[in-house]
């Protein structure tokens, strides 16, 4: 409280659950989850929107995100920045580790739909935005599309964040290696 700029208390209470919310459509449900702001930069909070009960629960995600930090303004044009593609790029990954699509939808940013292999769509079924991805920097509009689903479980959806505690582990156990290497040498002397 004491680093805050407000007089009172304010803090964030984190969710509990990775809810997915349905969507009717010519008697099909499908299931779509919410990555709010930068909830896209983590990689967990991803995989447990799309893999639950041991299912690929979620058909695609959305990120629905305030760009506009990274932005100014100058004669009331916008002038974009680098971080609006690399916003972008972080959830590239995000449906490459997955095979899921996530649609954009961002306020002075790149709003756009990113397939399951990666790729921004450039065009769209309906809409006011540009048709390159590029050229939706800091600019006002709306697009409708098509979002590809994929059922396939990456080995990453399923089994995690293991690969990043692997060189641990590997330090871990050459740790002891070279320890039990000395006790022998002195233990024989």
């Amino acid at each position: 409280m004491q680093l805050s700029p407000y007089d009172y208390d304010y803090n964030l209470t984190p969710g509990e659950d990775f809810i997915l919310f349905p969507v009717r459509l010519n008697n099909i449900e499908y299931h779509f989850g919410v990555l709010i702001c930068y909830e896209d930069t983590d990689p967990a909070i991803s995989r447990k929107m799309v893999f639950q009960d041991n299912i690929k629960a979620a058909d695609w995600l959305v990120n629905m995100s305030n760009d506009g930090w990274y932005v100014q303004f100058k004669d009331k044009t916008v002038i974009p920045s680098v971080e609006l593609p690399q916003r972008t790029a972080i959830s590239v990954f995000r449906c490459i580790e997955n095979r899921i699509s996530i649609l954009r939808s961002v306020n002075t940013g790149i709003s756009c739909l990113i397939e399951p292999d990666g790729r921004l769509r450039n065009e769209f079924q309906a809409g006011t935005l540009p048709e390159n991805v590029m050229d939706r920097q800091g600019v006002e509009g709306w697009f409708m599309d098509h979002i590809p689903r994929v059922k396939t479980i990456t080995f990453y959806t399923r089994n995690g964040d293991w690969i990043d505690k692997l060189p641990a582990g590997m330090l871990i156990l050459t740790t002891i290696m070279i320890i039990l290497k000395r006790h022998r040498r002195r233990t024989r002397r």
